[in-house]
């Protein structure tokens, strides 16, 4: 029985696998065969780093499940006296917060132009109502959102959680900024700057845009906390109440060291992984940030002028 046994094995394998001298021969130049070169050594390392940042940039499975459950297509208003809460369309939220923004500016300019009869700064005082109006309920939404942030860890589930609130926020900053600039072609031209004005506008309706068009608006709510030194500097420019100390101080407060601590969060959570779906805020906003240290620069420069100004007019 054994002698039968081995017979079938050696039969069977030399069925699967005769033997051949150019085999052998194949197989004796296999063992031969030099090492890989450094160079084809280093792009195969690159290569499996490309599919692992690849594998990790794709969005988590509760994340595309999230996206895919329940994109945000409107805009959610509870109103009292009705059983669900009544819900615009994008074009209909757009027209509604337009039609809403020019009256309210309407109102205050006609107020503005009665408080500031004959004085020189009026057309810049007129050139930040529209700011004050948009400001203070963007800075208002952020906080909550920056805590749930927080408590969510900065991940990408948290990144495509839209809501009707922070798509209603950035969606109502982008159609600020189109009207301020289509007003400000009408009524106070002059006080459009080319680098804060046009080009600041532009690049965030292109960027907030994009942002509404991937349903990943979450991401940008508690980048709106940098709005409360522009409800500083705003009453102060429109001639409310005006503290060149409180404006300097909330500004280096949130555009400069927020602003610093929000870039360090997104490397740790986005851009060092490697995500290709929030990463690209962190390019984006590096140069808001250089902006926000010019702006900080000139207020100094101003303050000092201001000061020295205050001494001399003393020593008279």
């Amino acid at each position: 029985r054994v002698r039968a046994l081995t017979r079938a094995v050696c039969a069977s394998h030399t069925r699967s696998a005769p033997w051949s001298p150019l085999r052998s021969l194949g197989r004796a130049r296999a063992s031969r065969r030099p090492p890989s070169s450094p160079l084809r050594c280093l792009v195969s390392v690159r290569a499996r780093k490309k599919r692992t940042r690849e594998r990790d940039a794709r969005p988590s499975p509760a994340a595309r499940a999230m996206v895919a459950k329940s994109p945000c297509l409107g805009i959610s208003l509870p109103l009292p006296g009705l059983e669900e809460p009544l819900v615009l369309s994008d074009g209909q939220y757009a027209a509604a917060l337009t039609v809403s923004l020019l009256v309210g500016y309407a109102a205050l300019r006609g107020w503005t132009e009665r408080r500031l009869a004959g004085h020189p700064k009026r057309l810049n005082a007129r050139s930040w109502l529209l700011t004050l109006l948009v400001s203070p309920w963007m800075f208002a939404c952020s906080v909550p959102a920056l805590a749930e942030a927080r408590r969510r860890g900065w991940s990408e589930e948290w990144g495509y959680d839209e809501s009707s609130v922070s798509r209603a926020c950035v969606m109502g900053f982008v159609i600020y900024m189109v009207v301020d600039l289509a007003v400000g072609v009408v009524d106070y031209r002059k006080e459009i700057d080319p680098l804060s004005g046009w080009f600041h506008h532009i690049a965030y309706c292109a960027m907030l845009g994009y942002v509404c068009l991937k349903h990943q608006t979450k991401g940008f709510m508690p980048w709106l906390l940098e709005e409360a030194s522009t409800v500083v500097l705003g009453l102060g420019r429109a001639q409310i109440y005006r503290n060149d100390w409180l404006t300097g101080a909330s500004f280096f407060a949130v555009r400069v060291v927020f602003h610093a601590y929000m870039q360090y969060v997104w490397w740790v959570a986005f851009v060092a992984p490697g995500s290709q779906h929030f990463a690209w805020y962190y390019y984006l906003c590096t140069p808001a940030g250089l902006l926000n240290c010019k702006w900080m620069l000139d207020w100094c420069r101003g303050q000092q002028k201001r000061m020295r100004k205050a001494a001399a007019a003393k020593r008279r």
